[in-house]
């Protein structure tokens, strides 16, 4: 079951009837049906959040899959790591109404919906996690007043934000909203005594909001901010030549993105992306630019490296690392998520007899129904499903 200790069995039994139930797993439940992961994000979790970002580094990585490969699955196990140890955690799901060409929704986003596990509970909205922060020893409250910010306007926000008990309830409300990026007029600002903020989030100013809202959670104290963009879209990419602006404008973002990130402009994050095949070669054809940045040059004599910042999503199975032949790694995918299966099974208290067989059978049929790399997400679900209906045998 690898190093981690599981939750209680009521814990486990949950989370495996959920999945049973939705497909999908609930926040921290990642790493209980994981198969093979463990290592890379142990290797994130040590050399990335703890050695590199704690100390104020900021870097880009990318997992590279097909639909269904385990790519979500990924920036899971690395969300729940990153909330365990005290970072604030943001996802952000591309499918749904956003394009990284309106960076100004990506920001408000973020703003929104950005959390932290913090004195033994979840906080979520960035006012919020900025309230919290005010009455604690950690704070470097002195500190950030010294330092410049890009939004300086922004940056003033935060500092009253930090002092909330100083606030009464109709400046708070006006400072909340234009901290989670709501259009707030001057003259409402100025009537709620909040002086020397202004200048809105906008098209124009996004990118210097979100570079201060990164900036200030590490200069403030906190460990840093862990941004997981999901199922990344294809923002950047077109057929048509030549290139439409809309495209050129979404890759300048993020290639401007990930130059901070680099450069220390922005300090305390990492920056995660689930992106389809072919991602490098897109951006390479669409915008230089950004492709040049990404690109990797790999010979026939070099070995993957989990320090490569653009990963395919069977780099990080620790099982896969010496297998090539995709066919070996299905097997070996389904060998160990029997495995995974029956210990889960064992640890409830279900019911175990001839659960081996069991598992072949429905295993094997997921890998007959998907010729894709969609077979791992199958072979989980049905899993789930008979373990599920193993414990419930026994349950009382």
């Amino acid at each position: 079951m690898g190093n981690r200790p599981l939750p209680d069995p009521d814990a486990v039994y949950d989370i495996l009837f959920s999945l049973s139930e939705t497909g999908d797993p609930k926040p921290g439940a990642a790493s209980v049906i994981d198969v093979g992961s463990e290592q890379f994000i142990d290797y994130i979790e040590n050399e990335i959040l703890d050695n590199f970002v704690s100390s104020g580094g900021s870097t880009c990585r990318f997992f590279e899959g097909s639909y269904g490969s385990g790519k979500t699955h990924i920036l899971q196990l690395i969300e729940d790591r990153a909330l365990e140890n005290g970072f604030v955690v943001c996802h952000i799901d591309l499918k749904h109404d956003l394009s990284f060409g309106e960076w100004d929704q990506i920001t408000k986003h973020i703003l929104e919906n950005c959390y932290i596990k913090y004195d033994n509970r979840i906080i979520r909205r960035f006012p919020e996690i900025l309230e919290a922060l005010e009455h604690n020893e950690f704070l470097h409250r002195d500190d950030y007043k010294e330092i410049q910010l890009q939004h300086a306007c922004f940056q003033n926000a935060i500092q009253y934000a930090i002092s909330r008990s100083l606030l009464d309830d109709n400046a708070w409300y006006t400072l909340r909203r234009y901290l989670l990026g709501e259009k707030v007029r001057v003259y409402e600002l100025k009537e709620a005594g909040l002086k020397r903020v202004k200048k809105s989030l906008s098209k124009n100013n996004a990118e210097q909001v979100l570079n201060t809202v990164l900036n200030s959670f590490y200069y403030l104290g906190l460990k840093g901010t862990i941004l997981l963009f999901d199922e990344t879209d294809r923002s950047w990419t077109s057929s048509r030549k030549p290139i439409p602006k809309r495209v050129t404008v979404a890759a300048n973002l993020i290639r401007r993105f990930i130059d901070s990130c680099s450069s220390g402009e922005i300090a305390g994050t990492v920056a995660t992306f689930a992106v389809l095949p072919n991602f490098i070669r897109d951006c390479i054809d669409c915008y230089p630019a950004l492709g040049q940045r990404l690109e990797v040059q790999w010979n026939d004599a070099t070995k993957m490296s989990w320090r490569s910042p653009i990963l395919p999503v069977n780099a990080v199975n620790s099982y896969f690392l010496n297998v090539e032949n995709p066919l070996n790694q299905r097997e070996l995918f389904l060998e160990h998520a029997i495995n995974k299966f029956k210990s889960l099974v064992e640890y409830c208290g279900g019911n175990t007899d001839d659960i081996e067989n069991d598992f072949q059978t429905i295993g094997r049929q997921e890998l007959q129904n998907w010729a894709g790399d969609e077979y791992k997400r199958a072979i989980i679900r049905a899993l789930t499903t008979c373990a599920v209906d193993r414990i419930d045998e026994y349950r009382v």
